[in-house]
């Protein structure tokens, strides 16, 4: 599987090292659902794998620092940070996601890892999910990501609002839907349900949205 994402395929890479550590993350003993907009990573306890994960991720990817502790729009409930843990939360505890090779969920980890990054603090940033695909695209190539595994991820990223936008806004999902491969389809409907969960406390947004969704012909 290495092969398909990395140019660089040998045991001790720091790229697999992380993938493997990025696989095996648990985060279940955080309080999610008690957290509100003044924790962040700067704020709640971590256990000693997460804190070597944080630790890692920053070091490989040093942009990811400047999501720590940023606020957004009144819609949220939680930090940037936050929120991007709580998306990786629930993309491992989907049932749906379990079933996927690790190809396909390293392709949503790392799509939850980098989908806000250039998000702007404390508004509506329209151009959020095209911003933060054109930084994950430079981060991913110059740092040994296959050019494959790269445009699949930077797909997801640019188009993960895409399932919301159609559902809320009660559009017709064949004509946005029909040109997409099935398989991305697949993964932006995981990607999707564990970002739009991610919003609020107790899911709540996704729960008051949830027949929106279960409408669309995905």
């Amino acid at each position: 599987m290495w092969n398909k994402i990395f140019l660089n395929t040998e045991k001790d890479s720091p790229f697999i090292l992380f993938s493997q550590k990025l696989l095996n993350l648990r985060l279940d003993n955080l309080s999610f659902d008690l957290f509100d907009i003044s924790h962040s990573l700067d704020t709640i306890k971590l256990n000693k794998l997460q804190q070597l994960f944080l630790k890692d991720l920053i070091a490989i990817f040093p942009d990811w620092k400047k999501i720590i502790a940023k606020k957004q729009h009144q819609t949220h409930h939680f930090t940037l940070d936050i929120h991007t843990l709580l998306v990786i939360n629930y993309l491992k505890k989907s049932n749906d996601f379990l079933k996927l090779d690790n190809y396909n969920k390293l392709l949503l980890l790392y799509c939850g890892l980098m989908h806000d990054i250039e998000k702007n603090e404390g508004e509506v940033d329209h151009m959020h999910a095209e911003k933060s695909a054109a930084k994950a695209r430079t981060m991913f190539k110059s740092n040994e990501f296959k050019h494959e595994f790269t445009e699949e991820c930077c797909f997801l990223i640019e188009n993960h609002q895409l399932i919301g936008r159609v559902a809320g806004n009660n559009l017709k999902s064949d004509e946005f839907f029909q040109n997409i491969d099935k398989n991305k389809l697949a993964l932006l409907k995981i990607f999707t349900f564990a970002d739009l969960k991610a919003v609020q406390r107790n899911q709540e947004f996704f729960v008051k949205n949830l027949n929106k969704f279960l409408n669309l012909k995905i």
